[in-house]
Protein backbone atom coordinates (compact mmCIF):
# COMPACT_ATOMS: atom_id res chain seq x y z
CA UNK A 1 0.00 0.00 0.00
CA UNK A 2 1.17 3.66 -0.75
CA UNK A 3 1.86 5.99 1.28
CA UNK A 4 -0.33 8.04 -0.01
CA UNK A 5 -3.24 5.28 0.01
CA UNK A 6 -2.58 5.54 3.57
CA UNK A 7 -3.00 8.71 4.43
CA UNK A 8 -6.61 8.18 2.58
CA UNK A 9 -7.29 5.90 4.81
CA UNK A 10 -6.44 7.81 7.35
CA UNK A 11 -8.48 10.50 6.58
CA UNK A 12 -11.42 8.30 5.65
CA UNK A 13 -10.97 7.11 9.12
CA UNK A 14 -10.42 10.19 11.17
CA UNK A 15 -13.44 11.42 9.04
CA UNK A 16 -15.56 8.86 10.45
CA UNK A 17 -14.48 9.51 14.39
CA UNK A 18 -15.22 13.18 13.93
CA UNK A 19 -18.74 12.24 12.40
CA UNK A 20 -19.25 9.99 15.50
CA UNK A 21 -17.85 12.86 18.15
CA UNK A 22 -20.10 15.74 16.03
CA UNK A 23 -23.63 12.73 16.81
CA UNK A 24 -22.51 12.98 20.24
CA UNK A 25 -22.01 15.94 20.62
CA UNK A 26 -25.41 17.28 19.44
CA UNK A 27 -26.91 14.00 21.08
CA UNK A 28 -25.55 14.96 24.72
CA UNK A 29 -26.96 18.90 23.56
CA UNK A 30 -30.24 17.57 23.13
CA UNK A 31 -30.19 15.58 26.33
CA UNK A 32 -29.12 18.65 28.33
CA UNK A 33 -32.01 20.94 27.05
CA UNK A 34 -34.36 18.02 27.60
CA UNK A 35 -33.16 17.78 31.40
CA UNK A 36 -32.96 21.58 31.25
CA UNK A 37 -36.94 22.00 30.23
CA UNK A 38 -38.12 19.29 32.59
CA UNK A 39 -35.85 21.20 35.57
CA UNK A 40 -37.67 24.50 34.24
CA UNK A 41 -41.40 22.33 35.01
CA UNK A 42 -39.89 21.21 38.16
CA UNK A 43 -39.14 24.41 39.62
CA UNK A 44 -42.74 25.79 37.96
CA UNK A 45 -44.48 23.60 39.91
CA UNK A 46 -42.29 24.03 43.26
CA UNK A 47 -42.79 27.72 42.99
CA UNK A 48 -46.69 27.39 42.88
CA UNK A 49 -46.60 24.33 45.46
CA UNK A 50 -44.76 26.80 47.96
CA UNK A 51 -47.29 29.61 46.92
CA UNK A 52 -49.79 27.61 48.06
CA UNK A 53 -47.97 26.53 51.47
CA UNK A 54 -47.02 30.47 51.89
CA UNK A 55 -51.31 30.45 52.04
CA UNK A 56 -51.69 27.67 54.82
CA UNK A 57 -48.58 29.52 56.59
CA UNK A 58 -50.57 31.47 58.82
CA UNK A 59 -53.29 28.89 59.89
CA UNK A 60 -50.41 26.90 60.85
CA UNK A 61 -48.45 29.34 63.03
CA UNK A 62 -51.81 29.58 64.54
CA UNK A 63 -52.27 26.01 65.34
CA UNK A 64 -48.17 26.16 66.54
CA UNK A 65 -49.21 29.03 69.14
CA UNK A 66 -51.78 26.64 70.63
CA UNK A 67 -54.45 28.71 69.17
CA UNK A 68 -56.87 26.22 68.46
CA UNK A 69 -60.40 24.74 68.94
CA UNK A 70 -59.42 23.73 72.75
CA UNK A 71 -57.42 27.29 73.36
CA UNK A 72 -60.91 28.82 72.17
CA UNK A 73 -63.12 26.72 74.91
CA UNK A 74 -60.79 27.57 77.70
CA UNK A 75 -61.23 31.31 76.63
CA UNK A 76 -64.39 31.66 76.83
CA UNK A 77 -64.94 32.54 73.16
CA UNK A 78 -68.52 30.50 73.24
CA UNK A 79 -70.57 28.63 75.86
CA UNK A 80 -71.56 24.46 76.24
CA UNK A 81 -72.50 22.45 73.59
CA UNK A 82 -72.07 24.93 70.79
CA UNK A 83 -68.41 26.01 71.96
CA UNK A 84 -67.28 22.56 72.33
CA UNK A 85 -68.87 22.18 68.70
CA UNK A 86 -67.14 25.20 67.08
CA UNK A 87 -64.09 23.69 68.95
CA UNK A 88 -64.37 20.72 67.70
CA UNK A 89 -64.99 22.09 64.15
CA UNK A 90 -61.61 24.03 64.27
CA UNK A 91 -59.64 21.05 65.51
CA UNK A 92 -60.72 19.46 62.56
CA UNK A 93 -59.85 21.93 60.36
CA UNK A 94 -56.43 22.75 61.39
CA UNK A 95 -55.60 19.05 61.79
CA UNK A 96 -57.00 18.51 58.08
CA UNK A 97 -54.62 21.83 56.79
CA UNK A 98 -52.12 20.36 58.77
CA UNK A 99 -52.01 16.97 57.01
CA UNK A 100 -52.52 18.83 53.54
CA UNK A 101 -49.51 21.12 54.43
CA UNK A 102 -47.52 18.41 55.20
CA UNK A 103 -48.27 16.27 52.02
CA UNK A 104 -47.15 19.68 50.39
CA UNK A 105 -44.15 19.79 52.36
CA UNK A 106 -43.36 16.30 51.77
CA UNK A 107 -43.98 16.94 48.17
CA UNK A 108 -41.99 20.28 47.79
CA UNK A 109 -38.94 18.47 49.41
CA UNK A 110 -39.41 15.37 46.54
CA UNK A 111 -39.27 18.11 44.31
CA UNK A 112 -36.20 19.88 45.50
CA UNK A 113 -34.55 16.46 45.18
CA UNK A 114 -35.41 16.20 41.52
CA UNK A 115 -34.18 19.35 40.92
CA UNK A 116 -30.93 18.56 42.31
CA UNK A 117 -31.12 15.60 40.30
CA UNK A 118 -31.94 17.19 37.16
CA UNK A 119 -29.07 19.61 38.11
CA UNK A 120 -26.53 16.11 38.31
CA UNK A 121 -27.27 15.15 34.59
CA UNK A 122 -27.01 18.75 32.75
CA UNK A 123 -23.56 18.90 34.50
CA UNK A 124 -22.72 15.30 33.31
CA UNK A 125 -24.37 15.96 29.45
CA UNK A 126 -22.09 19.21 29.56
CA UNK A 127 -19.04 17.23 31.07
CA UNK A 128 -20.13 15.04 27.83
CA UNK A 129 -20.33 17.48 25.37
CA UNK A 130 -16.82 19.29 26.97
CA UNK A 131 -15.69 15.36 25.74
CA UNK A 132 -17.11 15.56 22.74
CA UNK A 133 -16.15 18.93 21.29
CA UNK A 134 -12.19 18.48 23.06
CA UNK A 135 -12.39 15.26 20.44
CA UNK A 136 -13.71 16.94 17.65
CA UNK A 137 -10.85 19.22 17.63
CA UNK A 138 -8.14 16.01 18.09
CA UNK A 139 -9.79 14.47 14.62
CA UNK A 140 -9.99 18.22 13.28
CA UNK A 141 -6.46 18.62 13.81
CA UNK A 142 -5.62 14.75 12.53
CA UNK A 143 -7.48 15.63 9.60
CA UNK A 144 -5.63 18.88 8.75
CA UNK A 145 -2.32 17.05 9.05
CA UNK A 146 -3.48 14.45 7.05
CA UNK A 147 -4.44 16.59 4.77
CA UNK A 148 -1.39 18.54 4.50
CA UNK A 149 1.04 15.59 4.14
CA UNK A 150 -1.34 14.03 1.58
CA UNK A 151 -0.48 17.41 -0.52
CA UNK A 152 2.93 17.12 0.26
CA UNK A 153 2.99 13.69 -1.25
CA UNK A 154 0.94 14.40 -4.32
CA UNK A 155 3.89 17.18 -5.27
Amino acid sequence: MSKKDQLNDKIVENQANLDIQNKNYANELAVKNNLEADKARVIKSRNKLEEIMATFAPIMQRANNTENGSALKTNGKGEGNYADRIADAYDAKIAEISSRYSFCSYNRDAMNLAIHELDRRISKAESNMDFASKMQAVYQGVLSETQRQLDVEED
